[in-house]
């Protein structure tokens, strides 16, 4: 859990300035967004096998699923 924190909901907090609209999933922001139909705490490595990928935003639109 920690490291999908680290890459998703810290990262972004690290940048300031130079991503203002990242970090949060709201109107107005940047949105890449990854859903699953698996528990990537339960199995990270479900995030590296696309069969389990149900749907993919990039900068707010959606791009699979």
């Amino acid at each position: 859990m920690l490291a999908i924190a680290a890459a998703t909901a810290v990262a972004p907090a690290t940048l300031g300035p130079q991503a203002p609209r990242s970090g949060r999933l709201a109107e107005g922001y940047d949105a890449d967004i990854l859903t699953l139909d698996a528990d990537p705490i339960a199995d990270v490595s479900v995030l590296a096998d696309p069969v389990h990928v149900t749907g993919v935003w990039i900068g707010g639109r959606r791009v699979k699923g």
